[in-house]
């Protein structure tokens, strides 16, 4: 593939991932108003390297958009999850390009 058709070929994906987000915003508010959240279990099974749709799956939401930023080639975004546990319990997970590269957790059980 031309560098043209490479970038293209990441924009689209890029778009069609901005809209699976927004379908899945409207989507994550399950019986009751609440979504789920992301159990201790659930942090510790998502592993550096894993797509966001992997860990979407995993924990059964989209999670809330915390951030996003462009800068070249690499796409950042960062997730949060509420969490099971104690009040204000919650985890953050940041990807690249579609891939986690950091995770940390807050009061999950």
């Amino acid at each position: 593939m031309t560098e043209e058709a490479d970038r293209a070929e990441y924009e689209a994906d890029r778009a069609e991932a901005a809209l699976e987000r927004g379908m899945a915003q409207r989507a994550k508010f399950g019986e009751a108003g609440r979504r789920p959240k992301m159990s201790l279990s659930e942090f510790h099974a998502v592993r550096l390297g894993d797509s966001i749709k992997d860990v979407q799956s995993e924990v059964g939401s989209a999670g809330n958009l915390s951030s996003e930023n462009q800068v070249g080639d690499l796409h950042t975004v960062a997730i949060t999850w509420a969490g099971e546990g104690k009040i204000g319990a919650n985890a953050l997970l940041t990807f690249q390009n579609g891939f986690l590269v950091q995770k940390s957790q807050t009061g999950l059980q």
